[in-house]
C-alpha cells in the first residue's frame, strides 16, 4: 500500500495539507502498514504524474487500485479493512463541521476590510455549530470516546484554523465554546494526529500565498 502526499519545503517532510492528513490518521487508527511517498507539488515527477494525471493528492494506491479523492480513499479504507471500525453512528457526526473548512478559507483569503467582519462572524458560527454537536456527544468526540472518520476529516482542518487564522487574522478560538476547546485539546494530543501531522510552519507558509 502506497500513500502519495504533499512535500514540505524540504521536499521530505510532510506538507500542510488536511487531505492528505486525514487519511494517514484513518491509516494510524486502523494500525495499517503503508509507504508514505511526499511530493513535491511544484515540481510533480514524471512518474507520479504518469500514474495519477490529475497531479492531486492525496494518492491511494493498494492491490492494483488507484484513488485521488480523500473522501474515496476513506471510504475505500473503512470497507476494506473493517476492523477496527471507524464509521460514525449518526448522520449529525458525520457531516459536523462540513462548512467550516469554506468559511475559514473565505476568512483566510478576505482582502475586503469591509467584509472582514462578516467573514469572521460567519466562521465563529460555524464553530459554534461544532461545539454543540460535541455538547451533545456521548463521549469526547464527534461520536463517542474514540476518534472515527469524521475526526479524522475535521481535526486536520481545525489545525489550519488554528495555526492559520492565528497567525494571519490574530483569530483565537473562541473561550465560549468549552467542547469545542476540550476537543481540540483532546485531539491535537492523540497519537495518530501527532504521528501524521506537520509542523505549524508548514501551514503557515503554505497559506501564505493567498495573503499577499
Amino acid at each position: 500500500m502506497e500513500l502519495y502526499v504533499k512535500a514540505g519545503r524540504d521536499g521530505n517532510t510532510l506538507g500542510d495539507c488536511p487531505f492528505c492528513h486525514r487519511i494517514q490518521m484513518v491509516l494510524q487508527l486502523k494500525g495499517l502498514d503503508y509507504q508514505l511517498v511526499p511530493i513535491n507539488m511544484q515540481i510533480k515527477p514524471r512518474e507520479f504524474l504518469d500514474m495519477n494525471p490529475s497531479g492531486k493528492v492525496p494518492v491511494l494506491y493498494h492491490n492494483g487500485v488507484l484513488m485521488d479523492d480523500s473522501a474515496v480513499i476513506a471510504d475505500y479504507l473503512e470497507r476494506t479493512f473493517p476492523e477496527p471500525s471507524l464509521a460514525a453512528s449518526t448522520k449529525v457526526a458525520e457531516n459536523a463541521g462540513s462548512n467550516i473548512f469554506q468559511r475559514f478559507t473565505a476568512y483566510l483569503k478576505n482582502k475586503d476590510p469591509k467584509k472582514q467582519d462578516q467573514m469572521r462572524d460567519l466562521l465563529r458560527d460555524e464553530l459554534q455549530k461544532l461545539n454543540s454537536v460535541l455538547a451533545n456527544s456521548s463521549g469526547d468526540y464527534l461520536d463517542g470516546d474514540i476518534l472515527k472518520l469524521p475526526d479524522c476529516n475535521i481535526l486536520p482542518k481545525l489545525y489550519h484554523v488554528k495555526i492559520a487564522a492565528r497567525h494571519y487574522k490574530k483569530f483565537e478560538m473562541p473561550d465560549e465554546f468549552p467542547s469545542l476547546k476540550k476537543y481540540f485539546d483532546l485531539g491535537f494530543e492523540n497519537e495518530a494526529f501527532l504521528k501524521t501531522k506537520c509542523e505549524d510552519e508548514e501551514i503557515i507558509f503554505g497559506w501564505s500565498k493567498h495573503i499577499r
